[in-house]
């Protein structure tokens, strides 16, 4: 509540008999707006379009969107102008389905906030975040809670006297309402909303300026609910077509604040809850009761915005006492649904107030969340699975699982959570690795992957050590710049086979600017029984498109049982290296008259092998390299700044991959060159032998660039004591067997 003592002492007069100023709030006929200071979603439920003048809803083209604005303003004092807001940000946000709210309150340590309330961010979040994001099918909901300022009827003072129409430099002329006894006329009265008042940052927000900062917006319908003293007065200013405006106060009284939640606020947002909501004392924070309450009077399964006002009449408390009395406008003519001072019986109908405000409702789930968990995953399929093929007289009929309310859980059904799979309440998630408690895992393998560019390679997903499986759900990224996912295949459970439902959209190659993603889910259908035990699900081909790592990160990796809970799962990520390079390969070629191993991608499947031995004890690897161009003619390459002497050598010992690494000096390349490269052995003291030739193709490049190679060799050397001999090999041709050189680089 706000009065405050004035000097003057006024006469009020009531000119209600026609609408004022509603010329002066343009709309377009491409606009529709709902105004309310809380934040909502609402349905539309024709569609709009300019068609010969006519206003028209196309959802074809440009799907209505749900933006909100959830404002609390005040923090000083009375703190349930902040509780407020967040019991309207916590429901919205939880409880129904928009594309994006943003949530101010000076009391930032409440979840959600977004930022700090101060008028500039106020105007900044309506004429930038919701002008930037709203267009003509779009549905804006804003929601306010503050200290108000106006006239009051019932001291005839002012609580500013900034009221008086004119004192500022107003926008738009308030039409004489007020009999100011020392000027000796008639005069306007402006409304003000202020912000943070009695803080450090205390602002006063006028009717006239919310009035102009709303034409900044686009929208279909707009609604505005405010909880504030004196807010009746803007619908003077804010009255439209298209346009809901709710208020607590009427525009000549105060509304009753509290320290928990206030009265009106608190019952109009409870009948969109559907549950009567508390503010604890003890946490400073919402709480649920657990009560019901069903403000859908005419059990359609949504609550309308005329059923929520409705509702919040009967229930406010201060209303009831006399302490405040609601409005509500949406006929755009200015007038409100209850406009005169008396409240103790049915509030006054204004004709159209009830039909416009009824048409207005709030989605409240996503559709094929059977289990209301606010997302529609794996959980919902399993239980649409468990009543498939059933109606209303069968044993396993579930009444939640019919989704198109035609009495029977059938193939529609399924093609309506299909349909709507992975949809959520919630906004997106933050790429990160995920892992919960042990028990049965989610795995790759190989979980930790080296390629080369252009390679193609495979990955599976595997299930390992769980039991009672009826369905599955996972959402795996990776950075595609780096992997192109070419094919997935799913492999389902004997148990499963000819009754399974499949979820999910599958590869995703642009997911976003930065990553790929595969998300799927599979379940069990009816008769089919539960799966135990541990199996690849789904194998995933990539081609390695440029160097660089990228995590293969699992996100919202569910295991359902046949009761459609949760299975404790351990979801474990992984990762690709990317890099230029050649692997040795086991097959031959012949290029520029000579025959030769290959060495290219990918790698070979057949592992080969060269066995030297001789006197004493130890070996080393090295190699050296050649361009040879297509007259057969050979320049050797220097490595580390020499020739003629094998680099990157490497010991022998047990057998196993061991590596090396070289700089190579840039070499000007003619298109038909190719790069041949030969692996040498020394045994003790005694000379380098060659063990093998590889080869490239032609490389059609212009220049071999000067980097550091990595040559990794795969290798095994034993000594005989006795002999005094000793015995080495050298293999390559396999992912076992992985002799490479990485970083090797052409252009």
């Amino acid at each position: 509540m706000l009065i405050c003592a004035c000097a003057k002492i006024y006469t009020f007069r009531i000119t209600y008999s026609v609408p004022r100023r509603i010329h002066l709030i343009q709309v377009s006929q491409k606009i529709q707006v709902l105004l309310i200071c809380s934040i909502m979603m609402i349905h539309i439920p024709s569609t709009i379009k300019t068609v010969k003048g006519q206003t028209q809803l196309n959802l074809e083209s440009d799907p209505v969107e749900y933006w909100g604005l959830v404002i609390g303003a005040d923090n000083s004092g009375w703190q349930s102008y902040s509780h407020d807001a967040n019991y309207m940000f916590h429901v919205l946000n939880v409880h129904y389905r928009f594309d994006g709210i943003y949530y101010l309150s000076l009391d930032t340590d409440l979840p959600g906030v977004d930022n700090v309330t101060t008028k500039n961010n106020v105007r900044a979040a309506i004429t930038g975040w919701l002008a930037n994001r709203s267009d003509e099918n779009d549905i804006v909901s804003i929601f306010w809670s503050s200290h108000g300022g106006g006239y009051n009827s019932h001291t005839g003072q002012l609580s500013n006297d900034q009221c008086i129409d004119g004192s500022r430099s107003d926008r738009i002329d308030e039409s004489s309402e007020i009999w100011n006894s020392t000027a000796g006329k008639w005069v306007g009265i402006d409304e003000c909303l202020y912000v943070d008042y009695g803080g450090p940052n205390q602002a006063t927000y006028w009717d006239d300026e919310l009035a102009w900062d709303l034409t900044n917006l686009t929208y279909g319908r707009l609604v505005f609910s405010c909880m504030a003293c004196f807010s009746g007065g803007f619908i003077d200013d804010l009255s439209a077509t298209n346009r809901v405006i709710l208020t607590a106060a009427n525009e000549t009284y105060t509304v009753s604040a509290g320290s928990t939640l206030n009265s009106w606020a608190k019952s109009y947002i409870d009948a969109l809850h559907g549950e009567v909501g508390n503010w604890s004392t003890s946490t400073d924070r919402l709480s649920h009761t657990g009560i019901g309450c069903n403000a859908d009077l005419n059990n359609d399964s949504h609550v309308s915005m005329w059923e929520a006002w409705n509702y919040s009449w009967w229930n406010d408390t201060k209303r009831i006492d006399g302490s405040e009395t609601p409005w509500l406008d949406a006929n755009s003519n200015g007038l409100p649904t209850f406009k005169n001072g008396i409240d103790n019986s049915s509030p006054y109908e204004e004709p159209g107030d009830r039909t416009n405000a009824d048409a207005v409702w709030l989605p409240k789930k996503v559709e094929g969340d059977i289990n209301n968990d606010n997302t529609v995953d794996i959980y919902d399929a399993i239980l649409l699975a468990n009543a498939f093929n059933s109606n209303e007289s069968s044993l396993h009929w579930d009444r939640r699982t019919d989704l198109n309310t035609d009495g029977q859980v059938d193939i529609y059904d399924a093609l309506i959570l299909a349909g709507k799979f992975g949809k959520s309440m919630g906004g997106g998630s933050t790429l990160s690795m995920e892992t919960m408690a042990a028990g049965a895992s989610v795995v790759l393998e190989p979980s930790e992957l080296s390629v080369f560019k252009g390679e193609t390679f495979s990955v599976n997903v595997r299930i390992t050590d769980v039991g009672d499986l009826a369905g599955w759900e996972f959402k795996l990224y990776w950075n595609n710049t780096i992997l192109n996912c070419t094919s997935a295949v799913i492999q389902t459970p004997l148990e499963w086979q000819n009754n399974t439902q499949s979820y999910g959209p599958g590869l995703e190659p642009y997911y976003n600017s930065t990553h790929a993603r595969y998300f799927k889910a599979q379940s069990r259908v009816d008769p089919a029984s539960s799966f135990n035990g541990s199996m690849t699900i789904v194998t995933l081909i990539f081609q390695a498109m440029q160097p660089g790592t990228t995590p293969l990160l699992f996100q919202e990796t569910k295991l359902g049982d046949s009761t459609a809970q949760p299975i404790t799962l351990a979801a474990s990520s992984g990762s690709v290296s990317v890099y230029y390079g050649r692997y040795m390969r086991s097959d031959t070629q012949q290029v520029n008259d000579l025959s030769a191993y290959r060495l290219n991608i990918p790698q070979s499947t057949s592992p080969a092998v060269n066995t030297q031995s001789g006197s004493g004890a130890g070996a080393l690897w090295g190699i050296r390299s050649w361009i040879r161009h297509s007259n057969g003619v050979e320049q050797e390459i220097s490595l580390d700044g020499q020739t003629g002497t094998p680099k990157a050598d490497v010991g022998g010992g047990v057998g196993g991959i061991r590596s090396s690494t070289v700089s190579v000096a840039q070499t000007a390349l003619q298109s038909t060159d190719s790069l041949v490269v030969r692996v040498y052995v020394q045994i003790a003291d005694g000379p380098w032998n060659l063990c093998a030739t590889f080869t490239t193709e032609q490389l059609q490049s212009s220049t071999l660039r000067a980097t550091v190679w990595t040559v990794y060799y795969y290798t095994f050397s034993s000594y005989n004591r006795v002999t005094d001999r000793t015995t080495a090999r050298f293999y390559w041709g396999t992912t076992t067997y992985n002799s490479r050189i990485q970083n090797l680089q052409f252009t």
